[in-house]
């Protein structure tokens, strides 16, 4: 983490051990840094995904749950790679 207080997008989870459940979701901290961004993480199977058509947190609890041997893509829909590549 930054410690000069830079914009972040952090990505959190928490395992359910016995249950085999993990719970997710982001948040920003410190401004919204990727205002004007579609920001989504989706799961593999019946996960539900986070979607931030804006870049910024809509209200609401966006905490998620999902078995733990899903997978988990995290990704910003239309951000160019650098140099083009």
């Amino acid at each position: 983490m930054a410690s000069d207080h830079s914009s972040q997008l952090n990505f959190a989870y928490a395992l359910d051990q016995p249950g085999g459940t993990v719970y997710y979701g982001i948040s920003d901290v410190f401004r919204d840094s990727l205002a004007g961004h579609n920001v989504i993480i989706t799961g593999t199977g019946n996960c539900l995904a986070i979607n931030w058509p804006t870049g910024v947190a809509p209200s609401g609890n966006p905490t998620k749950a999902c078995p733990s041997t899903n997978d988990f893509t995290t990704r910003c829909a239309d951000f160019a790679a650098p140099n083009g590549g």
